[in-house]
């Protein structure tokens, strides 16, 4: 499994793992690491979430990309400037409507 961290500053892209039970501790922990890196006040905070949007988004299944985001959005309450973000845009349009339920019935 990669490092959340590797993951949030583009190292790695792509995920070979296949398990689902390997899928949700990774989505778990890049949410703890984001986390983190807000609290540390990160130079490339937007980088990091706009790095985690697009990781989630290749390599989750929709369920997981709910799962993940709403954990970053909604639990962890994580600050996003969607201007500053250049995935938002196709994440919003394919995730969308799945979070603001998610949200939505927290």
């Amino acid at each position: 499994m990669p490092k959340p961290i590797d993951v949030l500053t583009g190292v790695i892209k792509k995920l070979d793992v296949t398990e689902i039970s390997a899928h949700y501790s990774l989505v778990t922990e890049l949410c703890y690491e984001l986390r983190e890196q807000h609290q540390k006040k990160a130079k490339n905070w937007n980088e990091m979430f706009d790095e985690f949007l697009s990781f989630l988004m290749n390599n989750m299944t929709a369920e997981l990309v709910t799962v993940g985001a709403r954990t970053a959005l909604a639990t962890f309450q994580l600050p996003v400037d969607p201007s500053k973000l250049k995935n938002f845009d196709t994440f919003h349009k394919k995730y969308g409507k799945f979070i603001i339920a998610a949200v939505a019935n927290k």
